[in-house]
């Protein structure tokens, strides 16, 4: 059955949140990655595009 359902843009963005929580706890759980890894990671991708943004 098609599911013609419009979504809003914070459910979206909600959803997408949960969606990669379950996978940073997963990864965290099973030892591949650690959550303080995770967060230097994004504040270094968060300034790369800052910086990008910039530019533009």
């Amino acid at each position: 059955m098609s599911d013609d359902r419009k979504v809003s843009i914070d459910e979206l963005v909600i959803s997408n949140m949960y969606e990669q929580e379950a996978l940073v706890r997963l990864l965290a759980k099973k030892g591949i990655i650690a959550k303080e890894e995770l967060l230097t990671k994004i504040r270094e991708i968060q300034l790369e595009q800052a910086d990008k943004r910039r530019e533009n």
